[in-house]
């Protein structure tokens, strides 16, 4: 199987806005963006690779997005129900 990696910038590394868990998380979300940044990983699979409670998850995710490291996007269905969560990381872009 090959083995997944995720590329966190030393930017992010050296903000002091963050903590270790918010690079924790942000190296979780690297680990499914695509070569456009782009990912879209489930709460729960973002959860068990970051071994954070949901109160530490939400808290540390809305921390990513306000500092602009994550981009959030509601996805919806044509119906307009709620599908999923797409992420961009633009410091993930290669």
């Amino acid at each position: 199987m090959k083995e997944k990696f995720g590329i966190v910038p030393e930017k992010i590394i050296e903000d002091k806005r963050l903590n270790s868990y918010a690079v924790l998380l942000y190296a979780a979300f690297a680990l499914y963006a695509d070569d456009k940044g782009q990912c879209y990983p489930t709460t729960e699979q973002l959860m068990a690779k970051t071994r954070l409670c949901k109160n530490s998850f939400y808290k540390h995710k809305q921390l990513l997005i306000d500092c602009n490291y994550v981009v959030e996007t509601k996805r919806r269905t044509e119906d307009g129900r709620f599908e999923r969560n797409v992420y961009f990381l633009p410091l993930n872009k290669r």
